[in-house]
């Protein structure tokens, strides 16, 4: 939610500059630059409210998936895993399971004593 704050603050910024950038073209004399002036604080205008426009849906739609995580992970934890109890004896018809021990050391090599 942080960035969408930022993207939104960073957006009314533009809107503002582009409105206080194309209120000028239309207040100053005609003159060199005043059309490129208007056009541009129009642009800016336009993109930055579809920038806004975006930037709300989005934050909406991850509201939603986030609060729907949330629930989901809640009942998770809640739900109790089923419990399949290991049968005591295997069934008839299947390999019982093979245990392993853990490995011998290795036997050390005999040692000849001297002869006396």
């Amino acid at each position: 939610m942080l960035f969408f704050h930022m993207s939104f603050a960073i957006g009314l910024i533009a809107l503002v500059g582009g409105v206080s950038l194309y209120l000028w073209s239309v207040r100053a004399e005609l003159g060199a630059g005043i059309t490129l002036a208007k056009v541009v604080g129009l642009a800016v205008i336009i993109l930055s409210i579809l920038q806004l426009i975006c930037t709300a849906y989005s934050s909406i739609r991850f509201s939603k998936f986030h609060r729907e995580m949330r629930r989901n992970a809640d009942t998770e934890m809640t739900v109790p895993a089923p419990v399949n109890p290991a049968p005591s004896s295997p069934t008839p018809g299947t390999a019982p399971e093979p245990t392993y021990a853990p490995p011998s050391a290795p036997e050390s090599a005999p040692t000849s004593a001297p002869a006396q």
